[in-house]
């Protein structure tokens, strides 16, 4: 027995020196997986400022709520205590609880509230297996302000739309890790040495919006959208000179509201039997001509209600920035590029008269114009101010199809601007190879091309601009994580059309507000000057054959002051139903009762004044602008 012992002390020892001696690290390596954990840290993501400084969007830890379903002891029974705070089946949390693997989430960034009551139960040792985790969570202080621009984030931090995907490598930052040692039961050991790599907070960046401003302009579009019941609206406010945006609402119209009941009208029984009145006797007797006695009275008609007019819940801001992503015709606001090629290359004057036809015919297409007394004379500065149709198509005949494309490209139109933001449309401008007969009647009208609001905007602000086009911008520095800030280099512009032809522009985009006949008289502005121009355009059918019937966009671009100009504004209403009057009342045709349709004029006219006195108001502009 001795023998045995001392042969079995033997192997004992012998192994005892190989582990030691000759596999040590194995062994350990082996022991530290056994006992250690490694979890990810998420790094914070950068802060969205507006150009004030002003946060609209921030990161701030929330607990996410996980477990190691090799570690749960009871599943169905942690289940059922967890069902509670969660607010979630108890079956369903018993198969992620009963899941094969050492992770699983059951909660990602949970309330504050739920994430406590669930580490009541961690602490009570009551959910063993179960465990939280702070991950950051992405907050909008501002509610949903300039959502449209900022975008959005998954779950898992990553920008999914926006400005959050186009500057994700900025923004997200570098995750780290941490080493935590655990017993045999799991649990973490507190006095145990932790190591790792921390987190490293992405960058930030500040926008060119002003979120004050923002948020007028979001309130106005709302009440705008809610009154008209326009399918979506869009306003863009843009400085002069340096092209940053300081405002983009895009605003989507409510969902539509369940009609009403029906009112029903009761319809005479004409098959019951007539009532009989009482006869009073001492009545004198009265005489019946027998032929009326046997004429029957027709019936009255029956006249059904009108039905309840459509209604809408309140209006909202989009998700989606319209103002990039969607395409539209522009319609007369076009008429500023056939105006500046025009005098540019000295094919027409301000002052040029032009003889204006009664009708005007391409390729079998008739167009049509709301000039009354035609045919007749009309200046230049009249036929735009006016926005004649026929006068227009007569000055860009004098163009020629090649030199007004070749200016509606030099404006920016078919060529995505320089913001780089995600999901942004170029437009739609035929090459000249594909142009029809008629297209030299259209597209000078805006009709058969498409354009996005940023792209309209930048067009007439390179007007304002003494000729310039400025590329917008978003976006005006990084933020480092000691917060210094990195200035984002702007841009070059480009010269589109000299100075003095620019000047020529806006003093006719002045008449277009304050001139006889001009359609955007209520863009007017009190104490200020205003220049221009309408537009209303009819909406394409998909796959661009025909047009909808009585669908309409409507829109008004301009800049204030329109001498020294600070800032250049755009106004869209898409699908709009209704016009108000001044007084708030609906309008309608007073010879038939015949709604007036929604125009530049009448609709967006009045909204880019509302949305300029604001503009003018916060950056209190002086009425004469201020000399550049």
């Amino acid at each position: 027995m001795v023998v045995v012992f001392s042969l079995g002390g033997v192997v004992l020892l012998g192994r005892l020196a190989y582990l030691q001696a000759i596999k040590p690290d194995y062994y350990e390596t082996l022991g530290a997986v056994q006992r250690n954990r490694i979890v990810t840290l998420a790094a914070n993501r950068g802060s969205i400022v507006d150009r004030n400084g002003l946060i609209l969007a921030m990161s701030a830890d929330q607990q996410s709520i996980w477990a190691d379903p090799t570690l749960v002891v009871d599943a169905e029974k942690e289940a059922a205590l967890l069902a509670g705070p969660l607010k979630r089946d108890a079956a369903e949390l018993t198969k992620l609880l009963s899941t094969k693997s050492s992770f699983v989430y059951i909660e990602r960034k949970a309330e504050n509230e739920v994430a406590q009551a669930i580490q009541k139960l961690v602490d009570g040792k009551k959910i063993p297996g179960v465990y939280l985790l702070n991950e950051p969570k992405r907050f909008s202080p501002a509610d949903d302000l300039g959502i449209s621009i900022i975008g959005a984030v998954d779950v898992d931090n990553n920008g999914i739309s926006g400005l959050e995907l186009q500057y994700q490598q900025t923004l997200k930052g570098t995750p780290g890790k941490e080493v935590i040692e655990k017993d045999k039961n799991g649990n973490t050991i507190s006095s145990a040495r932790r190591t790792g790599t921390p987190a490293v907070q992405g960058q930030g960046i500040q926008l060119t919006l002003d979120r004050s401003l923002q948020y007028e302009i979001d309130k106005i579009l709302i009440r705008e959208v809610n009154r008209n019941h326009a399918r979506r609206a869009t306003a863009i406010v843009m400085n002069r000179r340096t092209g940053d945006i300081v405002a983009v609402s895009n605003v989507d119209r409510g969902a539509q509201k369940p009609a009403p009941e029906p009112i029903v009208v009761p319809v005479p029984d004409t098959t019951a039997a007539p009532t009989t009145l009482p006869v009073d006797p001492a009545a004198p007797a009265t005489t019946v001509d027998p032929a009326v006695a046997a004429t029957t009275l027709p019936a009255a008609p029956v006249v059904p209600p009108p039905p309840p007019p459509v209604e809408y819940e309140s209006a909202h801001t989009a998700t989606v920035n319209y103002a990039t992503t969607d395409v539209f015709e522009p319609g007369s606001m076009n008429k500023l590029v056939t105006l500046a090629a025009a005098l540019e290359e000295g094919t027409a004057k301000i002052d040029s008269v032009v003889d204006v036809p009664d009708a005007i015919v391409f390729d079998n297409k008739k167009f049509t114009d709301h000039i009354s007394g035609l045919p007749k004379q009309m200046t230049v500065d009249e036929i735009i101010s006016q926005s004649s149709n026929f006068g227009t198509i007569r000055m860009a005949e004098k163009l020629g199809p090649k030199r007004l494309d070749a200016y509606l490209r030099r404006f920016g139109f078919a060529s995505a601007s320089e913001l780089g933001f995600p999901g942004e449309s170029r437009g739609l401008l035929l090459d000249l190879k594909n142009w029809s007969e008629s297209d030299i009647g259209s597209v000078p009208l805006g009709q058969g091309l498409s354009v996005t609001a940023i792209q309209m905007v930048a067009a007439f602000n390179a007007i304002a601009n003494g000729g310039v086009y400025v590329p917008p911008r978003l976006v005006l520095s990084t933020i480092d994580g000691h917060g210094v800030q990195h200035a984002v280099p702007a841009t070059a512009g480009h010269r589109v059309v000299s100075a003095a032809t620019a000047a020529g522009v806006t003093r006719v985009l002045q008449d277009v507000v304050t001139g006889v006949g001009g359609t955007g008289r209520l863009a007017a502005v009190d104490g200020y000057t205003v220049a221009g121009k309408t537009g209303t355009a009819k909406v394409p059918l998909p796959g661009g054959l025909g047009y909808e019937d009585n669908a309409y966009i409507t829109g008004f671009t301009g800049f204030v002051p329109a001498i020294n100009p600070e800032y250049t504004i755009l106004i869209t209403f898409d699908h709009p139903e209704r016009v108000f009057g001044a007084n708030g009342d609906e309008i309608f045709v007073a010879t038939d009762g015949t709604k007036i349709l929604p125009t530049g004029g009448n609709l967006a006219a009045p909204v880019f004044a509302d949305v300029a006195k604001v503009v003018l108001r916060t950056y209190q502009v002086p009425p004469a602008g201020r000399p550049s």
